[in-house]
């Protein structure tokens, strides 16, 4: 956050109370107001009465003095990446030049709530369950400056993941947001590949399984995610892409429109598809169909070359020419 952008919220802890384990500030609308926890949001200058302190750019409790000038001390060395220091937390193991404030007060107590995010809702909307994924390594680089020089990638790049490997991120203080929104797509990537190791599915599905975490939100100052929000981009790449093919009396099947293309032909807007044909099976109907999700993704692991539709019939009994009929008004109608 920049002196100059006064459209940034100035950020405070939900409690004097809170630790350095916890949460720090909530990204939102709230202009010169902090924070103070209960939904409660005041001025400066009534912070400051209440105990409260301006670090950074940041609104701190009193109660961390002693901790801020640990972490100022452990800051100086600390620049580019190739300064990075290592941090443990419950579940994730962080490598990053982001200075120790952010990665106590932020970045920690994310990715936990992260972990425990990926566990419930793949169990819950995808019947995945593995205790392999704990412990992954994630490499933050903070700025901009150092994500270019040394990863030589763009803003438009933010963040990948590959296979066996870490899961690597910018943390851009001119957009924080865009973090979280990373991690939440590539560290999906990362959570199914350490949950069922050697797992072989199609790259729409993969995709589609990433995709369906970016309409999840993060707060800062609950320490909470809001799960299942509609990814608003996918959405209106999904029906503009529908309305298309509707007006031009192309075919509507999902073969036809997204499931056939491979790595390097299968662009945005077939990101935008297969969110939504994921998005369709598991919501349609109120969720009543989740067993059946739940036995097709197990069936197209390895599946390889098997025609989908003799997959999904042996997995769930269910024609699924019969059932891809309801996904486009499903998709239309939200």
């Amino acid at each position: 956050m920049m002196k100059k952008d006064h459209n940034r919220v100035l950020f405070g802890l939900a409690s004097v109370a809170l630790t350095a384990s916890m949460a720090l500030a909530q990204h939102g609308s709230h202009a010169y107001r902090v924070h103070i926890g209960d939904g409660k949001w005041v001025t400066p200058a009534e912070a400051s009465a209440k105990g409260y302190m301006l670090y950074r750019e940041r609104w701190l409790p009193s109660s961390l003095k002693k901790k801020v000038k640990v972490w100022q001390r452990a800051d100086k060395g600390v620049e580019t990446f190739a300064d990075a220091y290592h941090v443990k937390t419950k579940h994730y193991r962080i490598k990053t030049n982001t200075p120790h404030h952010i990665t106590e007060l932020e970045i920690r107590p994310f990715l936990d709530e992260l972990y425990r995010t990926y566990v419930e809702v793949f169990r819950e909307d995808f019947g995945l369950k593995g205790k392999a994924a704990n412990k992954n390594h994630i490499f933050v680089y903070y700025g901009y400056q150092s994500w270019r020089s040394e990863q030589n990638k763009t803003r438009g790049n933010p963040g990948f993941y590959q296979v066996r490997g870490p899961l690597v991120v910018l943390y851009d203080p001119a957009d924080v947001d865009g973090f979280y929104k990373t991690c939440f797509h590539e560290g999906a990537h990362q959570f199914f590949t350490a949950m069922l190791p050697g797992a072989s599915l199609p790259l729409w599905l993969t995709e589609a399984l990433a995709c369906y975490f970016e309409g999840f939100t993060y707060s800062p100052s609950t320490g909470r995610i809001t799960k299942h929000l509609v990814p608003r981009h996918r959405l209106r790449s999904a029906q503009s892409a529908l309305r298309e093919a509707q007006k031009k009396g192309a075919s509507l099947a999902p073969h036809d429109m997204f499931m056939q293309f491979k790595q390097g032909v299968f662009d945005a807007t077939h990101y935008g598809l297969a969110w939504s044909y994921l998005y369709f099976l598991v919501h349609r109907e109120d969720g009543k169909h989740k067993k059946d999700v739940f036995r097709f993704i197990k069936a197209m692991n390895g599946s390889g070359a098997k025609s989908i539709y003799k997959v999904f019939k042996k997995a769930t009994g269910k024609d699924f020419h019969e059932v891809e009929k309801g996904w486009e008004p499903f998709i239309l109608g939200i």
